[in-house]
């Protein structure tokens, strides 16, 4: 059987894309309408916001691009959570070997992007802390 050289790119470009996520509620499990992904503020671990909040789930997205594509993706799930921020925001870097093609080592990087998904409260007796 022959395959088309176009076909096997198809295929393994499509196999390589692939982006998973996984969205995990947390609290009380209510529903948020979605906001918007662009208003959403990112917080490392050292940060906090300045204003009261409450958690809303936790995000992880898996991305082969790089790591802006998968910020982008996270901030997209999160969003749909109805969160207006992420804090404790990490992103891990895993490289592993692709092919060796004439003793040149191919690499393939895949970037995890995680971090909680809070919505902000209109209760400001406790700012930064978790409602």
């Amino acid at each position: 059987m022959k395959y088309s050289p176009i076909l096997i790119c198809s295929v393994f470009v499509l196999l390589i894309g692939c982006t998973h996520f996984q969205e995990t509620l947390t609290n009380t499990e209510q529903v948020y309408p979605v906001t918007n992904k662009d208003a959403i503020e990112i917080f490392l671990t050292i940060e906090s916001p300045t204003r009261a909040f409450t958690e809303v789930g936790f995000v992880t997205v898996e991305h082969q691009e790089n790591v802006q594509a998968a910020v982008t993706f996270l901030k997209e799930k999160a969003a749909k959570q109805g969160a207006d921020a992420i804090i404790n925001f990490e992103v891990h870097v895993y490289r592993r070997l692709a092919a060796l093609i004439l003793f040149i080592p191919i690499y393939e990087n895949t970037y995890i992007a995680s971090g909680v998904a809070v919505k902000y409260s209109l209760n400001t007796s406790s700012i930064g802390k978790t409602l």
